[in-house]
């Protein structure tokens, strides 16, 4: 463990919350940050979709990844990988990506680290309509694995929307980013539901990182 601790806030969704906004914001004021000693990195500069490069969609894909190989399905496990290999390259695991971003903090003489990560929250990327838990739960338990052993302090920032108008956002998105959109709104409540239990899904997440290292702010002024 590093002698000195690291403030790392996460910033990990829900989807459909003004994420691109807070991450256009973090990129273009990232120097500003820096010589405050607060480091938003840029995992992917140079991918040619936007929302990859100010994101930290590559910090998602590895902990999905890592997670997937906790549920032994081979299978999943390697179609996943086939997707995401490429934005994921050199690293093959959050730990490995972690402990570079903190070797970095420390060249760098960063206090404070932020990632954000829309997809984390619920382990599942805006156009699915699947939902495992069990991914929930052992992301959480990699990352407070990850952080107690590179002296990390972590703070989790979730922004929470309406689950009306959260249901609505992922059906749009479902339609527009499906190649082949059959399920209909009614087919598509009942298999995404379970994604809307908001509650539930942030209590998976305090189980390992304790309430007190969340921050949970509403979406809707309202």
């Amino acid at each position: 463990m590093k002698s000195e601790k690291i403030r790392l806030i996460l910033h990990i969704g829900q989807h459909k919350t003004g994420s691109k906004a807070l991450q256009s914001f973090l990129t273009q004021n990232s120097t500003a940050l820096s010589k405050r000693g607060i480091w938003y990195p840029s995992l992917n500069p140079n991918h040619p979709v936007k929302a990859f490069a100010i994101s930290h969609f590559k910090f998602f894909a590895l902990l999905r990844y890592q997670a997937m190989q906790r549920e032994a399905n081979a299978e999943a496990l390697e179609h996943f990988w086939k997707q995401h290999q490429k934005i994921c390259t050199p690293h093959t695991s959050i730990a490995q990506l972690l402990e570079e971003l903190r070797q970095q903090c420390d060249r760098k003489k960063s206090t404070t680290l932020i990632l954000s990560a829309e997809d984390v929250f619920d382990m599942h990327t805006a156009h699915e309509s699947s939902f495992n838990p069990n991914l929930i739960q052992h992301a959480a338990q990699l990352l407070k694995e990850s952080c107690i052993r590179l002296g990390f302090d972590p703070s989790i920032v979730l922004y929470v929307r309406r689950q009306d108008y959260l249901l609505v956002a992922h059906y749009n998105q479902y339609l527009k980013g499906s190649n082949d959109p059959r399920l209909d709104f009614e087919r598509f409540f009942e298999t995404f539901s379970p994604r809307l239990d908001t509650l539930k899904i942030l209590k998976l997440w305090a189980e390992i990182f304790g309430e007190e290292n969340f921050i949970v702010r509403p979406y809707e002024s309202v």
